[in-house]
């Protein structure tokens, strides 16, 4: 073709070569396989420094900032050291420094008490009370918890402190968070069953003499349980002659929380001074109409039991109760 004079065909040009493809940058996986030490690779060239790959391993000496239960809990290398920053810790505006505070004076209250808590028992206990009234939840959850370990182990060594405690415990036990009242709860019956039973009375009374009748219903459950724990010590004790007016006028009152616990309060002393005469007496000391909420509590209980009747000497005449008789048997067993 090309020889007759024929225009010839241009030859094919060459194609270009593909472009090389982009470097992507490695996935979040593929990073963090990168990121991971090989078994051969030093210990000092573990640190990883990335925005989003895996962070680096908790130190283990690191103390923890999370409420320990009291079984976990261990003695202190340290114990002096620790006392010495206590009081910082309780005091920190960081919570993870309060916790770790409370952690602390839960150890050295269980382990190390004679030479560290008990020497500065009032600062102490002032110090967790002021973490009570946290905002934290979790924090006065935990600060009351101490508390309850300090009763558990130091027990009539507390003593001097209850007054204080159960002004703030007590009103603790009405807050709407459930976790929060049954802690505070916890707390108290721990007080009331290991301290001196004088002294919870005093903390009782003391927290009782509020206007607030919320508060008192709380303190009547508390003074309910006082009696309870005394038990056969009650009768002929200085805590009976204090405790049974107070029993009495929770019988009167508008909520049903302290007449409920006042009407257990009691029958439980009726039954373990009534053969003694004791019961007849104090109650003589009352008035006419306290009196008569005393007759109809009883009379209530016996015909709920159906087989007590009240004795003559708990009818009530004009004048009061009368000094004649007493209970053949006991409204409780």
């Amino acid at each position: 073709a090309f020889a007759a004079g024929g225009r010839g065909r241009s030859p094919r040009r060459a194609r270009p070569p593909p472009p090389a493809p982009r470097a992507c940058p490695p996935t979040r996986r593929r990073q963090e396989e990168l990121s991971r030490p090989s078994a051969s690779a030093p210990a000092h060239s573990l640190q990883v420094d990335s925005s989003y790959g895996p962070r680096s391993l908790p130190d283990p000496n690191a103390k923890t900032v999370e409420q320990m239960a009291t079984e976990d809990l261990r003695p202190l290398a340290d114990a002096e050291r620790e006392m010495q920053t206590l009081f910082r810790r309780l005091g920190s505006t960081e919570w993870e420094q309060q916790m770790d505070g409370l952690n602390c004076t839960r150890a050295l209250a269980i382990f190390h008490a004679p030479t560290t808590v008990l020497p500065q028992l009032h600062d102490v206990a002032r110090a967790v009370l002021l973490v009570v009234d946290n905002l934290r939840s979790q924090l006065s959850r935990a600060a009351i918890i101490a508390l309850t370990d300090c009763f558990n182990h130091l027990r009539q060594q507390m003593d001097s402190e209850l007054e204080a405690i159960f002004v703030v415990l007590v009103k603790k036990t009405s807050e709407t968070s459930i976790f929060i009242a049954d802690a505070a709860k916890c707390a108290l019956f721990t007080a009331i069953e290991h301290c001196s039973p004088s002294r919870a009375t005093a903390a009782l009374l003391h927290v009782n003499a509020t206007r607030n009748p919320v508060i008192r219903g709380k303190v009547a459950v508390f003074v309910e349980r006082l009696v309870e724990t005394m038990g056969p010590r009650l009768p002929g004790s200085k805590e009976m002659e204090r405790l049974f007016p107070v029993v009495v006028q929770y019988l009167s009152e508008g909520n049903a929380e302290p007449r409920q616990a006042g009407r257990r309060a009691l029958l439980q002393m009726h039954a373990v001074s009534s053969s003694s005469g004791e019961f007849d007496r104090l109650l003589r000391r009352c008035s006419e109409a306290d009196c008569k909420v005393v007759e109809r509590v009883l009379g209530q209980e016996s015909a709920a039991r159906g087989d007590l009747a009240i004795s003559p000497s708990l009818r009530v005449p004009a004048g009061g109760l009368g000094s004649t008789g007493r209970s053949r048997r006991s409204l409780l067993p």
